[in-house]
């Protein structure tokens, strides 16, 4: 793992940190004080808003780890491989 993939996975881990101490609220069960992001009640949360906001947050991060990924070591396989046949 390169510094950029380390990089990728330590701000993916702390979005997803903040996204969980701070997870979407059902605005359905709000009242006027309650408003803005708090430390809440588990009853407030909008469950299926969450798992959506977590599942985006890995995909990001997933992808963003692949896309750094050290291209050159890739290719020398491939050349290896395509040599060996």
């Amino acid at each position: 793992m390169n510094k950029k993939q380390k990089l990728a996975l330590t701000c993916g881990i702390v979005v997803l940190s903040l996204v969980l101490l701070f997870p979407p609220l059902d605005d359905n069960k709000l009242t006027e004080k309650d408003v803005g992001f708090m430390f809440t009640d588990f009853s407030d949360v909008d469950y299926i808003q969450l798992n959506f906001h977590n599942l985006v947050v890995a995909v990001l991060t997933a992808t963003f780890m692949y896309g750094f990924r050290n291209r050159k070591k890739s290719e020398e396989t491939k050349e290896d491989d395509q040599g060996q046949q």
